[in-house]
């Protein structure tokens, strides 16, 4: 390891990867030091020999205590930016981990991972949960009952409650459906713990439910089909979005929404949206960042940024962590 030193700019989980032929290293060039699980192989070793200058890569498990009691030894306060690479599936560092890594003022840029694995019925039946008051008797049966219960109603031409409710689901042939719809209550009630009640309007139940639900990604392919009588409540809900964000961010002390020039970013971002699906995933992020818990130490700053990953620096919209000077 080089001698202690300080202004550096860190690059997390990148430093044993390749893509297009180039190395990690070569792609990110402006970074100090670069942290990987630093897989054995050609890429990590092509990443180490394409190091220049003081450069380090740290292989390390960002989820072993000894290996990041160790970091937060060697890097205290070292870092004027912390960063994290767009390519792959990512772990996600707490942001408690930032505070003793960051310098004064210093800056913490795509802290939330990235998880490119989207399960589909998992998506739905968050969308069914936002949208439970307005649901028809269809919708309403898939936010109820596990897959197989309907399959069982369906082939016996029965409602899915006397399915649940006949002895013969007792036999240990069934075991199999009824454990699988004991896990789809459980996962259910994660979403809404009131579930499966759910209240008269669609305001006052969105209010019942986690940040988690509320924020899943809804497109036109999700409502499509059996879900397509939803369509008529998105502005609704978009709007009540924006009555939840208007009520966090007067009253958020750790979160610069509460400057003009973050308001101004954040209204310029909404303009841009070019229908109602961009409008609700805005709002939906934005409500996401102002309901993490910012540890001490740290500052969340929501607006346009430089990302300094990519050649051309495009600004881009989101949130990032400055540590208190």
């Amino acid at each position: 390891m080089p001698q202690k030193r300080h202004g550096l700019k860190l690059i997390l989980w990148a430093g044993d990867g390749e893509h297009e032929g180039v190395s990690d290293v070569k792609r990110l060039r402006d970074y100090d030091v670069f942290v990987c699980y630093g897989f054995e192989g050609p890429f990590l070793n092509n990443n180490i020999n394409d190091l220049s200058g003081s450069q380090t890569i740290c292989r390390m498990d960002v989820h072993n205590a000894d290996h990041m009691a160790a970091f937060r030894q060697i890097f205290h306060g070292a870092f004027t930016m912390i960063d994290a690479d767009y390519y792959g599936n990512t772990p996600v560092l707490p942001l408690s981990e930032y505070v003793p890594l960051l310098s004064p003022s210093g800056r913490a840029y795509h802290t939330e991972g990235i998880n490119s694995l989207v399960m589909p019925q998992e998506n739905i039946l968050n969308v069914l949960e936002i949208f439970a008051p307005v649901l028809n008797a269809y919708a309403s049966e898939q936010r109820r009952w596990s897959q197989g219960i309907l399959e069982l109603a369906k082939r016996d031409d029965i409602p899915a409650s006397h399915v649940w409710s006949s002895p013969d689901l007792r036999h240990s042939w069934y075991d199999h459906t009824r454990d699988m719809q004991d896990k789809f209550v459980h996962w259910q009630k994660m979403r809404n713990p009131a579930w499966p009640a759910c209240a008269a309007t669609l305001e006052e139940h969105c209010d019942t439910l986690s940040i988690k639900t509320l924020c899943v990604r809804i497109t036109q392919t999700s409502i499509a089909g059996d879900l397509e009588h939803i369509r008529p409540y998105l502005q609704e809900f978009h709007d009540y979005l924006l009555k939840k964000i208007d009520t966090l961010y007067a009253t958020q002390e750790k979160y610069s929404m509460r400057s003009t020039g973050a308001m101004t970013d954040y209204l310029m971002e909404c303009i841009k949206s070019k229908n109602i699906y961009e409008a609700i995933l805005i709002r939906q992020n934005v409500l996401k960042w102002l309901s993490t818990p910012v540890p001490d130490g740290l500052v969340c700053m929501i607006g346009y940024y430089e990302d300094e990953r990519y050649a051309d620096y495009p600004q881009v919209f989101g949130a990032y962590y400055v540590k208190d000077a």
